[in-house]
């Protein structure tokens, strides 16, 4: 039906990707491939929370080149895991934008 903004509100329309990546391996992965890509839009299947919750943590670190976003795939924000909507919404300052 469309794209929904989980997250990340601030930066939606500031925000251009370079690149995308697809984290569908380990966490340790993808945090590579954002390395290797900075300014990339990850790509995950919405129900892999604790890829994007890691790769949120990651952003919030000095040592990690920010990503554009994340998009969820195969997913509907009502399908979410309802802990992981709460605990976004209550970390201040996400900078990184969530799509589904």
């Amino acid at each position: 039906s469309g794209e929904v903004l989980v997250t990340g509100g601030l930066k939606i329309d500031t925000t251009e990707a370079s690149s995308t990546f697809i984290a569908s391996g380990t966490i340790s992965h993808a945090i590579q491939q954002a390395k290797a890509k900075p300014g990339s839009l990850m790509i995950v299947d919405g129900s892999r929370s604790e890829m994007i919750m890691s790769m949120l943590f990651a952003m919030q670190s000095l040592n990690i080149p920010p990503i554009a976003g994340i998009l969820m795939c195969k997913t509907a924000v009502s399908r979410m895991d309802p802990e992981m909507i709460n605990i976004m919404n209550g970390i201040m300052n996400i900078g990184t934008p969530v799509v589904c």
